[in-house]
């Protein structure tokens, strides 16, 4: 507080003294006409210099307004872009989730189709076993359907692009003694590549993975059914899948669905990649 206020009247003293000397000054030599002259000329000219001063200051500050308008516009303009390039994910992310949920229900469709021949195998063959034990004539009923070939062809009728493209790798595996793992392996590239060609880069790794997983799923699946046993690869410590000759058979004759372009995986892709191995 000491300080400041000592300040203050050192400030105040030399303002006074300043008005002193520009006081004294101005009563010795206000009467000399040439002393006015000159300080009056010495005036003009810095009047001339603050004017000129403050023209290229003026203009300068127009530019800088111009500049800072301009990087502005271009910021609202990069913002904009940021908003509709968030729209456009947004509208994709929408449509992969409707794909998900599509592929989820044909999957639990499918799972309910199996459930049910299950059931219906596992009667029919308690049915042909009492007949054998009672030696009982066999009455004319319903041809049952209890046999891996009607189970498989079943399967294959009723698939849709994602249990194509699953099945089609799974009977290509077989031939070429892929492990089950080299399977998914395989089926996350062609999933990735489809999705970073169509812009998705930032899902392609996790929906890859997720059709790993989808494959997995119908490996036990076909296993657990008796349509496909686990064989061991020739000179190799790994396992590949081996579906019955009839289920091999029926997925050459099938013909492979159309997709719509943002579909997760194609059919015709998963034949083409395969055929690409050789």
């Amino acid at each position: 507080m000491k300080k400041r206020t000592a300040i203050n009247l050192l400030a105040l003293l030399l303002v006074v003294l300043f008005e002193y000397i520009v006081i004294e000054w101005t009563r010795v030599y206000g009467s000399n006409d040439d002393v006015v002259s000159h300080v009056g000329f010495a005036g003009t000219i810095v009047s001339i210099v603050l004017a000129v001063i403050a023209i290229i200051y003026s203009y300068y500050q127009n530019f800088a307004q111009r500049r800072d308008s301009s990087l502005l516009g271009q910021q609202l303009e990069n913002l904009r872009s940021v908003a509709e390039k968030l729209a456009r994910e947004g509208a994709d992310l929408t449509t992969v989730k409707d794909q998900i949920r599509q592929s989820f229900e044909s999957m639990m469709r499918t799972e309910r189709t199996v459930a049910d021949l299950g059931v219906r195998l596992a009667a029919t063959e308690s049915a042909k076993a009492a007949q054998e034990v009672s030696n009982d004539v066999p009455r004319a009923t319903e041809p049952p359907i209890g046999n891996r070939e009607a189970v498989a062809r079943l399967l294959i009728k009723r698939a849709g692009p994602s249990q194509q493209s699953i099945y089609l790798l799974i009977c290509a595996a077989s031939e070429r003694r892929m492990s089950t793992r080299e399977m998914g392996d395989f089926i996350s590239a062609v999933v990735e590549k489809r999705l970073i060609a169509m812009g998705k880069q930032d899902i392609a790794s996790v929906l890859g993975h997720w059709f790993d997983g989808i494959l997995t799923g119908h490996v036990y699946m076909l296993a657990s059914l008796g349509i496909a046993s686990y064989v061991r690869i020739e000179g190799k410590d790994r396992w590949c899948l081996q579906p019955i000759p009839e289920f091999i058979q029926s997925m050459k004759e099938t013909k492979l669905e159309t997709v719509a372009p943002d579909a997760l995986i194609d059919p015709g892709e998963v034949a083409a990649a395969i055929a690409a191995l050789g």
